[in-house]
């Protein structure tokens, strides 16, 4: 099959993380919000984030559409302090809390090369999920990603997360795609198998184990495979 574009997921795809919204370490954002003049302990601040982002979350869950780390930020200094923070406050604690989380993403050992190899056959696309595009930025330098991905769509930018049409659509455009020429990958059954395949493009799930409703053939153990699957050369 020939392969034009390749849409790839980021989290769980490129790079392995936790899902949990809450941090190992808070140990930044605490600074941070004690620099404000918060004086509580590090568990009741963790969970006035925690407490945020469920509420977020509810709130969007039907609409699909997505909110910034300064959203969530707001939300918590103004619960914290009584009042709006200003903009300085909320690039401190938002930045900080980032900051915490990523400590754990953790690089996918043969990354780069799979996506180096890939990018010499397709364009690359990257179509993620988060509340912080320049988070995903800093993770693809991390990973050593920068040079072969074309192309990055998160949800923050685009206002809207997976599984609603608007982001696979942008992706679509700033690739200078059509459906036809995409294979999308990634490890969520409705955001990157089952939303894709309805859209019209073909899709692999990242999945160890069989999944109900998916082919084994599209299922993949992990991107490092998807030259072999897609008949390029090394």
């Amino acid at each position: 099959m020939t392969v034009r574009h390749v849409f790839l997921d980021f989290f769980g795809t490129l790079v392995g993380y936790s899902p949990s919204r809450a941090p190992s370490r808070f140990s930044r954002t605490q600074r941070a919000m004690e620099g404000l003049g918060y004086g509580g302990p590090e568990s009741a601040a963790s969970a006035l984030w925690t407490t945020a982002f469920n509420e977020l979350d509810s709130a969007t869950a039907q609409s699909m559409l997505e909110y910034s780390m300064d959203v969530v930020a707001t939300r918590v200094l103004t619960e914290v302090f009584g009042y709006p923070p200003d903009v300085d406050a909320v690039d401190a604690c938002a930045g900080a809390y980032l900051a915490d989380w990523e400590q754990g993403v953790v690089v996918i050992p043969g990354m780069a090369a799979a996506l180096e190899t890939l990018s010499g056959h397709c364009v690359l696309t990257v179509v993620s999920n988060t509340h912080s595009a320049a988070m995903v930025r800093r993770q693809l330098e991390r990973i050593g990603a920068t040079a072969s991905v074309s192309n990055l769509v998160t949800s923050v930018d685009v206002g809207y997360r997976k599984p609603h049409p608007a982001i696979y659509e942008e992706a679509l455009r700033k690739a200078g795609a059509t459906v036809d020429d995409v294979v999308f990958v990634g490890d969520t059954i409705t955001a990157d198998y089952l939303a894709p395949r309805a859209l019209g493009m073909r899709s692999y799930l990242i999945s160890s184990s069989p999944v109900d409703g998916v082919p084994g053939e599209n299922c993949i153990d992990s991107v490092l495979a998807l030259p072999a699957v897609l008949g390029l050369p090394a």
